[in-house]
């Protein structure tokens, strides 16, 4: 039993700590910093060191506007939006822009459990969707994983675009075609 709670110690520690990448912070204050981030606790809290072997600062949403992380040499953008009907601020990655911006916030779930041979540990990515009108709060359309009904959140949010929201309430299109709904907005509804 020791053994199995030292290997899930390590296992969430190393998590912790690994994988810092080069990022820029953008402050709400207009000042910038180049360095190194990680993302922690879906976003609430940035780990920012200037170099990698720097002291580690810790930013919210209080202070950071924005943050562009350098993966595979690709820049991506998460910015912090206000959630609809919540008065929470999440990280987001714009996917989309358009008369509707679709945001998506991946999270690792991990999963304990047994398999033949011992025990081992299980990752899994989630998607979390959202999507905003005119830079208003998110509106959440729920994760790969919810039970929350998509088909619901996501007609009220179109409900100004009746094609579309037979398209959703007779399941033509469902929660993995988001990109398709929301490029189907952009392109044939809304002002």
């Amino acid at each position: 039993m020791k053994r199995i709670l030292f290997t899930i110690t390590l296992l969430i520690t190393l998590s912790s700590f690994g994988q810092n990448q080069k990022a820029t912070l953008f402050f709400k204050n207009d000042d910038v910093l180049e360095g190194y981030a990680k993302i922690k606790k879906g976003g609430r809290k940035i780990l920012f060191k200037t170099t990698r072997k720097s002291k580690i600062a810790t930013y919210s949403s209080k202070e950071v506007d924005r943050i562009i992380i350098r993966s595979n040499d690709k820049d991506i953008l998460f910015q912090y939006k206000i959630l609809k009907n919540q008065k929470k601020i999440t990280l987001l990655e714009p996917i989309i822009k358009g008369k509707v911006t679709l945001y998506r916030n991946m999270t690792q779930q991990y999963s304990f459990g047994i398999p033949v041979g011992g025990y081992g540990v299980g990752e899994n990515e989630i998607s979390s969707y959202y999507v905003s009108k005119n830079n208003e709060p998110v509106t959440d359309l729920g994760h790969s994983q919810s039970l929350k009904s998509f088909s619901k959140a996501a007609s009220n949010f179109f409900r100004d675009c009746p094609t579309l929201v037979v398209l959703i309430t007779k399941k033509r299109v469902k929660r993995k075609d988001i990109v398709d709904i929301v490029e189907y907005y952009n392109k044939n509804c809304g002002e």
